[in-house]
């Protein structure tokens, strides 16, 4: 596997300084995997306090490549000088584009074969709800199965709504081992039902009380409306539409004010 640099050994110790100072995190599951070994990690997305949290709590031995949308947030510019002198890989998918897709799993699949750990959120957008799943896109699985990578499940709750000494919940699930017969849908399959079985942790308790400063705004993103190729995602046996019911209506502000009252 890759070693880490200095300058990614820095940006993962400022990023878990921070982290830990503005929530309390509670990480299980260190036990269940080799800190040695390459995987393909594979993570629940409810904010994007998740990606910071992968970064600044996997081990200090990896040194990970992300893959995020074009127009994602790590596009302002102090987060684009963070991540340049952080020496942080991320590779730039445009969905709706078939073009990008094929080209960012090449370079996917090329940062594997060089030793690097990948990080996917293969639900593809921000969901509101932490205690389940969006339908996986599976494409994204591709790396896993070409070079033959074990599949890393990670699972976050807490993380839908931020606020100063949240409590939040992380958990490290068994590897997925990826076997020869295996194909990119099978790995997808498994992974899901892993995460949602086996890997996702109980909701923390964060008892009732007045927030002054209420993050949450900054961490949730767009909440995109549920994509056109549905019949190419995983949906666990459930009809993929129902899954996304509602999400085109539920705005950000609709969101935040829900989660207040």
């Amino acid at each position: 596997m890759k070693k880490p640099s200095f300058n990614y050994k820095v940006l993962r110790g400022i990023l878990n300084f921070l982290v830990n100072v503005v929530v309390k995190v509670n990480v299980t599951g260190y036990e269940n995997f080799d800190k040695n070994k390459q995987y393909v990690v594979v993570c629940n997305h409810t904010s994007w306090l998740d990606i910071l949290l992968i970064i600044a709590k996997l081990p200090k031995t990896f040194q990970v490549v992300l893959l995020a949308e074009v127009a994602s947030a790590y596009q302002q510019k102090f987060i684009k000088f963070a991540i340049e002198k952080g020496e942080l890989n991320i590779i730039e998918v445009d969905r709706a584009s078939q073009k990008s897709r094929m080209k960012g799993l090449r370079l996917i699949l090329k940062k594997a074969k060089e030793g690097y750990p990948i990080v996917i959120f293969p639900e593809g957008r921000i969901n509101p709800d932490d205690s389940r799943l969006y339908p996986f896109y599976t494409g994204i699985f591709f790396a896993a199965v070409q070079a033959r990578l074990p599949v890393l499940p990670v699972y976050i709750r807490g993380t839908s709504r931020i606020y100063y000494r949240r409590r939040i919940n992380m958990n490290f699930g068994t590897p997925i081992e990826v076997k020869k017969d295996d194909t990119v849908k099978d790995v997808a399959k498994k992974t899901y039902r892993h995460l949602l079985d086996n890997v996702q942790p109980e909701s923390p308790y964060n008892r009732e009380r007045k927030v002054r400063k209420d993050l949450t705004r900054a961490f949730l993103g767009d909440l995109l409306p549920p994509p056109e190729n549905l019949g190419e995602m995983i949906a666990d046996g459930r009809a993929a539409d129902d899954l996304f019911k509602g999400v085109n209506e539920v705005s950000k502000d609709k969101f935040v004010q829900k989660e207040e009252n």
